[in-house]
């Protein structure tokens, strides 16, 4: 079992992204178990890289921001003023538009934001990050309600920076002050969440292998255990197969062409998002076109 990526595909899907949203500044989020795909990224994004291990990056995450971080995510002074000490000068305040997250209250980010300018001088920089927005139906509509939000901060940020799993196909219409457009999902899966349209092309499928074939019953065991995979979430390319149950190590799929399957034989799946966090145990192989 293992995975396979294409580069080709991976690049094509940051270069429609690129061109979904214009000129606006496009950046890549990497999270851990994928970050190193990022050697696959042909060229620097126009925005910034987020990641926890990857130089000169923007952590993401709350609290695990380390030395090869450039900036990080901050929701409290205290580590602003610790990572500063250690040299960081750009810092993200998370800014909740009503989707329940990690964001702060729109009063309380912009104390962060006046409190780490404070500190640390007007030369910081300082930006909001919207997470998603794409939670509930709460999510800012309006230019005019972005422009209230930008206003509540009275000149305390660089500018605001939104997610693509919701505002990527939206992007042009959303105000100036929004510095850039992060994705993470549609650079690996080439489609929007929260959006019935798919623009690109996975750039990665999971590869089984054939542990058994019982032609009886007619049923075919592919190691794709629930240590590695949802089966359930991973569909087959080949149609005939359905997924019955599954173990840890392996699971099993009924078909009416059990006949055409042998044990050693290497099927495809394409895996679901969530469960792709097996890359960071897995074997990989590059390019698979």
């Amino acid at each position: 079992m293992r995975y396979i990526v294409s580069r080709e595909i991976l690049n094509q899907n940051i270069d429609s992204a690129q061109t979904m949203i214009g000129s606006r500044r496009l950046s890549l989020m990497f999270k851990e178990y994928y970050e190193r795909l990022y050697l696959l990224v042909d060229q620097h994004p126009t925005g910034d890289i987020f990641a926890i291990n990857l130089q000169d990056s923007i952590c993401y995450a709350l609290g695990m921001a380390n030395e090869k971080n450039k900036g990080s995510l901050v929701n409290n002074i205290m580590d602003a003023k610790a990572l500063h000490d250690k040299g960081m000068s750009q810092f993200y305040v998370p800014i909740d538009t009503y989707d329940g997250r990690e964001g702060l209250p729109v009063y309380e980010a912009k104390l962060l934001a006046e409190a780490i300018h404070e500190f640390m001088g007007k030369k910081t920089l300082v930006a909001g990050m919207v997470t998603n927005g794409c939670i509930n139906d709460l999510h800012l509509k309006t230019k005019e309600e972005w422009k209230e939000l930008w206003y509540a901060f009275e000149n305390h940020l660089t500018g605001l920076s939104v997610g693509g799993s919701y505002w990527l196909d939206k992007a042009k219409d959303l105000p100036e002050f929004v510095r850039d457009v992060r994705i993470g999902r549609f650079m690996l899966f080439g489609y929007i969440p929260y959006s019935d349209k798919k623009y690109g092309r996975n750039c990665m499928v999971l590869e089984g292998n054939v542990l058994g074939v019982n032609l009886r019953q007619q049923k075919v065991m592919v190691d794709l255990g629930d240590a590695y995979c949802d089966p359930v979430q991973c569909v087959p390319y080949n149609e005939d197969l359905v997924f019955t149950e599954s173990s840890s190590n392996y699971a099993l799929y009924t078909t009416p062409q059990a006949s055409r399957y042998y044990i050693g034989q290497r099927l495809l799946f394409t895996p679901n998002y969530k469960h792709s966090s097996a890359l960071a145990r897995l074997e990989v192989q590059y390019d698979y076109e």
